[in-house]
């Protein structure tokens, strides 16, 4: 992104990548930045499109898009957290930021001194850049609020704080 001082490459894991497709602007990020994803990630996401759900519908949306990412296969063993603990591994090889949508695993990333950020912070981003009207971006927040089940949960409280405050701004950040 010109003038932005974010990184041009984010390692992200299968939840956040179902949410950013959710609130439709996967193919804005994956336009904006590479989008590193280890295949133990991949892997997660096509046990999920096996279903039928909702969660199996976005997850084919992503697999979709797969080849504008950069998949990386860490050779991992399987085992509970996987996904994770590749993208952690990922990161710090590489010095990238994840974006991650698991609270649990932000704190570890935390822990480990890996920046990181939730899905919905892209949805700023599509404000601030001009490619979405804040009251677009406050609709999508909120279809995606129901869709997923994430009632008050913190990644809706983080979306709709930074929603509310390029409202209250005077340049609003983005199209009125």
């Amino acid at each position: 992104m010109e003038g932005s001082s974010l990184p041009g490459s984010f390692i992200v894991d299968a939840c956040a990548l179902i949410n950013l497709a959710a609130m439709e602007i996967l193919d804005s990020a994956v336009g904006w930045f590479k989008l590193v994803v280890p295949q133990s990630v991949i892997e997660e996401l096509q046990d999920t499109a096996s279903h039928t759900d909702y969660d199996g519908k976005l997850s084919r949306l992503v697999l979709e898009r797969q080849e504008k990412m950069e998949v990386v296969d860490l050779k991992s063993k399987p085992g509970r957290n996987r996904g994770e603990t590749d993208c952690q591994q990922l990161a710090l090889e590489r010095g990238l930021s994840v974006i991650t949508d698991d609270i649990k695993a932000g704190k570890r990333l935390d822990s480990a001194g890996i920046p990181n950020y939730f899905s919905v912070f892209f949805l700023f981003l599509e404000v601030v850049n001009e490619r979405l009207f804040w009251q677009e971006a406050r609709r999508r927040l909120e279809k995606v609020r129901f869709d997923r089940s994430w009632k008050e949960n913190t990644l809706y409280q983080v979306g709709k704080k930074l929603l509310e405050d390029l409202e209250r701004t005077e340049e609003g950040g983005g199209k009125k």
